[in-house]
């Protein structure tokens, strides 16, 4: 597709009041020019991004605490205290409290100090069965018991008990 330029001779004043005929001048086609329709997008697309950092600011004024933070509302677990800052009932890794509570699985102290891998498929059963015995919300207790007992749990059951932790929070 060819575009025709269309050009006109104009008269412009010179220095000394004389007039003569300036150069060619392009006058743009009827038809839109694809540089234009670009800068117009540009602009119509800074517009936009300038209205949409305005309503940004305003809704962010809106949620904004006393000191500048953003208010951030978030809902505690019916069984949590409240008193910490992550809850005692949640935490696996850190043993926040230091009461051993014991779920009816005081034959498991006998694997204290035992290494992950050295239980047998018997030995697994029997911390698969107190598994099966808790409720979804004991779990993570009860690692944290075990973990107070210096009893690692069995390799097998890792994924398992992290799958009901992780569904739990």
């Amino acid at each position: 597709m060819s575009s025709i330029i269309i050009t006109t001779t104009k008269t412009i004043p010179k220095k000394h009041g004389s007039v003569g005929p300036s150069p060619f001048i392009s006058e743009p086609s009827p038809k839109s020019n694809p540089v234009s329709v670009l800068l117009l997008s540009l602009l119509a697309l800074g517009i936009i991004a300038a209205i949409a950092g305005i309503i940004r600011q305003w809704w962010l004024s809106l949620h904004r605490g006393t000191d500048g933070e953003i208010s951030v509302v978030r809902s505690r677990p019916a069984d949590c205290c409240g008193q910490h800052e992550v809850c005692e009932k949640e935490s696996l890794l850190s043993a926040v409290s230091k009461d051993i509570e014991y779920y009816d699985d005081e034959e498991l102290d006998r694997f204290a100090r035992r290494s992950a891998e050295d239980y047998s498929a018997e030995e697994v059963e029997e911390f698969e069965e107190i598994l099966s015995t808790l409720r979804s919300d004991e779990v993570a207790g009860w690692v944290r018991s075990l973990q107070l007992r210096s009893i690692e749990l069995p390799i097998p059951l890792r994924d398992e008990v992290i799958m009901i932790v992780g569904e739990r929070r």
